[in-house]
């Protein structure tokens, strides 16, 4: 099955355009039966976003898959079938990316990393999750999360020969664990 992307990134809901995109949807949904939107992440496009993520649930039927920038409550379609919209954010990779590159001390991070970060965060969802309209491990999981994409990317880092393993390190994963930042350490 194909996919087709809509991009909601309007601020305001007037800017929206809900009959335009409604319409868009259904066009979408006979040609490939699928589609996505990600809806940006400002204060006033988070507001919006959870009105469009009812709305796109509403149009699709549940045929939507939908991620925004910042975390939302499950909700109930008007068939009664409960979704989740996902959260896409930065966390997931970003940090772990930048941590895996202070770790190795890497002279430089490359897009095939990102790739790699993404590829193993991928793995981090299971079936029943994405049936849930889930598209990323829960966010209260994101120590864990951080950990093993960490470690993953420092490994590449080290084999690619763009860093070497920290001293003392014969586990990335055990490394990483034991090495990350805590509250406590304040």
């Amino acid at each position: 099955m194909s996919t087709t992307r809509i991009s909601s990134v309007s601020c305001a809901s007037s800017l929206h355009m809900p009959l335009l995109v409604h319409k868009a949807v259904a066009l979408l949904l006979a040609y490939s039966g699928l589609y996505t939107s990600l809806p940006g992440d400002s204060l006033i496009a988070r507001i919006v976003s959870f009105n469009t993520a009812v709305l796109h649930y509403s149009w699709s039927k549940g045929k939507v898959l939908f991620a925004s920038g910042s975390p939302f409550d499950p909700i109930t379609d008007d068939a009664g079938v409960v979704h989740y919209p996902a959260q896409a954010n930065n966390a997931y990779i970003f940090p772990a990316v930048g941590y895996a590159a202070v770790l190795a001390r890497s002279r430089e991070i490359t897009d095939e990393m990102f790739v790699l970060a993404a590829e193993e965060l991928s793995t981090m969802t299971d079936m029943q999750e994405l049936e849930q309209g889930r598209l990323f491990p829960p966010f209260q999981n994101i120590r864990a999360i951080s950990k093993l994409v960490t470690a993953r990317v420092g490994e590449h880092m080290v084999k690619a020969g763009l860093g070497s393993a920290p001293e003392g390190c014969t586990d990335w994963e055990t490394y990483v664990a034991n090495n990350m930042w805590t509250a406590d350490q304040l």
